[in-house]
């Protein structure tokens, strides 16, 4: 059992379990690598710099934070810095068409890897979510983006799975395995401080 599932357990009413949560991601979020999140900060303004595209993938809730930093990265970080060179943050699983035709025609496992294959180029970077690291279709991506010259950078919780492994740089929100809700918490958050950093140091 999961620290918080431990934790809803052990609360009277919601408010407490409300208390220990915040708590709990808190403790999470500090043990972050501070390495980690300037290597990605640097990596992502690189590839801006170069107008290099960033592609996003994540499934279910990974997704949605994946749809979450296309719009605050790209449009808010655009309006609030007014700069001339805005990042180019494309999220795949918002692609509904190609998405459910490579699922209906091929395999769910390729629906990432097929939009590069078209969409992707040599120098650009790609950016896997996933709270596990273990979905295969991140994996499918990231082995094709490796082979083909696109960098490839987890956003990963739990343990790292096989992402850690292959990626070529990561950032691990270190948790009890099937601790969803702390991960992509910190997923959100990490998104809010990026926009955040870039809507003023781009202005600057």
């Amino acid at each position: 059992m999961s620290v918080t599932n431990k934790l809803v357990n052990k609360a009277r009413k919601p408010s407490e379990f409300a208390q220990s949560y915040i708590d709990r991601l808190y403790k999470i979020f500090k043990n972050i690598e501070p390495n980690s999140i300037d290597r990605m900060f640097s990596l992502i303004n690189t590839h801006r710099k170069k107008n290099k595209n960033i592609f996003l993938i994540g499934n279910g809730g990974s997704s949605s934070t994946a749809s979450h930093m296309q719009n605050d990265i790209n449009f808010d970080v655009l309006k609030r810095s007014k700069t001339n060179q805005p990042f180019r943050f494309l999220n795949l699983s918002d692609n509904s068409p190609s998405v459910t035709a490579i699922s209906n025609d091929i395999s769910y496992d390729q629906i990432f890897s097929k939009q590069l294959s078209i969409f992707g180029n040599k120098g650009d970077m790609v950016i896997a979510i996933s709270a596990s690291g273990n979905s295969s279709n991140l994996i499918e991506s990231v082995k094709y983006a490796k082979k083909n010259g696109i960098y490839t950078f987890g956003m990963i919780g739990f343990d790292g799975g096989v992402l850690k492994k292959i990626c070529d740089d990561y950032i691990l929100v270190p948790t009890d395995i099937n601790e969803f809700g702390i991960v992509e918490d910190s997923h959100l958050i990490l998104n809010h401080i990026i926009s955040h950093w870039f809507q003023i140091k781009l202005k600057n």
